[in-house]
């Protein structure tokens, strides 16, 4: 029962209904990109993929960046300000003026406008050794950006985090 559960996410709401994923489910990133129709979702290898045809860039980010998966150079700061904002770092070699950083800044929750979807994952590996996979945490929208390579962007979720997620995303 109802009781038993110690979350149940929000409804992602009208806007999401043309996305095939659930909110605060878990995706493997070439699972999410196949769903969204992405052709070449069995070579993906960065943490950003721009579809350009939907308009849509999404992105995957993993907080917790200790190990030999991650060198200094990919140690992006990412995490959860609170339970409304998410502080993303773009790859050191986006410049705050290139096409790109430009399209982000654009990025709102109108849908004539670009829209991004972010997924987050607390770390790569599990307890096992498994490949973790990422939680999708909906559509986001540019609130600041500042820097320049790497930017830094302040995103809006448009549904806010659980407790689990935000103690989990923050730092």
């Amino acid at each position: 029962a109802r009781e038993a559960v110690d979350f149940v996410p929000p409804s992602s709401g009208a806007a999401d209904r043309l996305l095939p994923f659930e909110l605060h489910a878990r995706y493997f990133a070439r699972q999410a990109l196949a769903m969204l129709g992405d052709r070449a979702a069995k070579t993906f290898q960065s943490g950003v993929r721009h579809l350009e045809e939907k308009n849509l860039d999404i992105f995957f980010v993993t907080i917790e960046k200790s190990g030999s998966a991650f060198t200094e150079a990919t140690r992006y700061n990412d995490y959860a300000m609170n339970a409304r904002r998410f502080h993303w770092e773009s790859q050191h070699m986006l410049g705050a003026r290139m096409k790109t950083a430009e399209r982000y800044r654009k990025v709102s929750f109108n849908k004539d406008d670009p829209q991004a979807l972010l997924f987050v994952r607390e770390r790569k590996t599990g307890a096992q050794g498994l490949t973790e996979p990422f939680v999708y945490l909906g559509r986001v929208a540019h609130v600041r950006s500042s820097g320049e390579y790497p930017v830094s962007i302040v995103w809006a979720l448009e549904h806010p985090l659980s407790a689990r997620l935000l103690e989990a995303f923050s730092r």
